[in-house]
């Protein structure tokens, strides 16, 4: 994927829903942060900073498909399932 605002928003909200989706299940935010470094390495900073973004919002402003967008979230929550890191 190329690198732009828009890109890089839909990375924000696929992160954002994969986080909101975990801590349902109780999983630590930091735990979450090594689950998503696996397939987007990035630092826990910015990895909280994009948790702190109105990616929604950026989303409405990019008129984005939602349903196109949810199609590729649930690819990547996949991607990110599978490279887990197991708790020993």
């Amino acid at each position: 994927m190329a690198y732009n605002n828009k890109n890089k928003t839909i990375i924000i909200y696929i992160i954002q829903e994969y986080v909101l989706q975990e801590q349902k299940r109780g999983i630590p935010v930091k735990r979450l942060w090594q689950n998503v470094h696996n397939v987007y390495p990035i630092s826990i900073s910015t990895f909280y900073s994009y948790l702190a973004i109105n990616a929604r919002q950026k989303i409405k402003e990019y008129n984005l498909d939602i349903d196109k967008l949810n199609k590729i979230k649930e690819h990547v929550i996949e991607t990110i399932h599978n490279v887990e890191i197991t708790v020993a």
